[in-house]
């Protein structure tokens, strides 16, 4: 009789899941380390003043970017201030340098997993001086007094411990981080800054609400505050929703086995999926980083001309600054897609698995077409990721919000993108779990259906010898 198990809906999946043991000390763990990252992260250093009042209206750009990466500890500078964006820094380069670029590293990337893990040991050493220099940065901006946002001790010795103590917290957030990946649920990194952006929202959304409440010089001006302010939200959540669109939207190459045989409905068949959005948030990081640097030089330099020039025409809250931005996010996003999809490296997987393309031949063609396909998605995916980029920043033009509190292309994407990975992450959890119990079901099943074990009785003495349902080749031998 055959036996077919009852499927079962994603939600009674998700209730099996929350159910299992395992599955829920994963979860407790999680929750744990991002409390615990979370409290760490608000606790200034000694020594240390926070000018809550100023802090989310003088951020400069270099600010906004690396409290958003590092997890939101920069804006208490907290032992967490700089947070994981050294490692991101870090791990985006090993991966630029792994591509051919550098003989020995291109090698280990082809190593497999020994390979993967001496990259990994190599990103944390470059980690190190990633972290000395934006921690340095941090302290020197903070005592030059050009921010009335945080102000620390000026002399050499305090400016060491800050630099030393944000480093060494640098690598606690990493290792929390790496807890959350082995023991929690999803990635542990990607969690962390999700943890951080969440909780600026809150503040966020309440400082925008009091300034367009500044704005509005009405006969009602709370009534026209609440219109303003729902118009905006509404706009960030359709900015949200069509961020959402573009990261799971992908091209689907059918991909077929050599001696599979002719298959006429090519949907029936596996696939490559090409993102529309493949570069991920990698091409708007990028973007920041050289936008932000000039911006970050010139606070050194207050009464030079330079300065002036870069607020006037590099700032994210000018016109030509803005234009400049989303030129560069469309410039990486072709050339950092490529390096994320390696079309020469995958054409060579699969003539070593025996796979191709249909009516496409193995090898430089199949190469060559994969790369066309890239450019096509990435002829909609990057200028609607420089459009999903700008469009805060256009706001924070328009309204005259601030920019640190106008979330930029690089929050909401990193947003979206972490929560889709933890919503894979439960689905993959919960297609485990549903799977363990379908099996045990059927053990139980088919050993419901067995025949009782019979035993075997000697005809003269009626001694009972062995059960016949776990007789072995020598038992059969001695009845024999």
């Amino acid at each position: 009789m055959a036996i077919t198990p009852k499927t079962k809906s994603f939600g009674q999946k998700l209730v099996a899941l929350f159910r299992n043991r395992d599955f829920m000390i994963s979860v407790f763990v999680t929750a744990v380390l991002v409390i615990l990252f979370r409290i760490i992260s608000v606790i200034p250093l000694p020594g240390i003043s926070v000018n809550q009042q100023n802090a989310n209206q003088n951020q400069n750009d270099f600010f906004t970017l690396f409290n958003l990466l590092g997890g939101g500890g920069l804006s208490q500078l907290s032992l967490f201030a700089v947070g994981i964006s050294p490692y991101i820094s870090s791990q985006i380069i090993m991966q630029l340098l792994s591509t051919d670029l550098v003989p020995p590293l291109a090698k280990l990337a082809k190593s497999g997993e020994v390979g993967r893990r001496k990259i990994e040991v190599i990103t944390r050493i470059v980690t190190f001086p990633f972290a000395i220099v934006q921690a340095f940065a941090i302290i020197a901006i903070a005592t030059n007094g050009q921010t009335s946002v945080i102000t620390a001790p000026n002399d050499p010795a305090s400016q060491a411990f800050y630099i030393l103590t944000m480093t060494a917290g640098s690598y606690l957030a990493i290792f929390i981080g790496d807890m959350i990946s082995k023991k929690g649920v999803g990635n542990g990194i990607t969690l962390l800054i999700l943890s951080g952006i969440l909780a600026q929202l809150p503040n966020g959304f309440i400082a925008i609400f009091n300034i367009l409440s500044g704005l509005a010089i009405t006969i009602n001006p709370l009534l026209t505050s609440i219109i303003n302010f729902s118009v905006y939200f509404l706009a960030f959540i359709i900015l949200l929703l069509a961020t959402t669109y573009i990261n799971l939207s992908v091209r689907k190459i059918p991909i077929q086995q050599t001696g599979q045989g002719m298959v006429d409905d090519l949907n029936a068949l596996p696939y490559l999926p090409i993102k529309v959005n493949a570069a991920g948030v990698i091409p708007v990081i990028f973007a920041s980083s050289i936008m932000s640097i000039p911006i970050t030089i010139a606070q050194f330099q207050p009464q030079s001309e330079s300065r002036w020039f870069v607020e006037d025409f590099l700032s994210l809250t000018t016109p030509v600054g803005v234009t400049l931005f989303a030129v560069f996010v469309i410039l990486f996003t072709f050339f950092y897609s490529y390096i994320q999809i390696n079309p020469e490296q995958l054409s060579k997987n699969f003539e070593k698995g025996y796979r191709f393309i249909p009516g496409i031949h193995p090898g430089y063609d199949t190469e060559k077409h994969i790369s066309k396909v890239l450019l096509r998605t990435n002829f909609i995916g990057a200028p609607f990721l420089a459009i999903i980029s700008v469009i805060p920043y256009v706001v924070s033009i328009v309204f005259r919000i601030p920019n640190s509190l106008a979330l930029g292309g690089t929050g909401i994407i990193i947003m979206v993108s972490a929560s889709l990975e933890f919503f894979n992450a439960l689905k993959s959890a919960a297609t485990t779990t549903n799977y363990q119990q379908l099996r045990s079901q059927m053990i139980a099943s088919v050993t419901a259906l067995a025949p009782a074990p019979v035993a075997i009785h000697d005809a003269k003495t009626n001694a009972k010898l062995l059960p016949a349902v776990n007789a072995t080749e020598d038992d059969v031998s001695q009845l024999w």
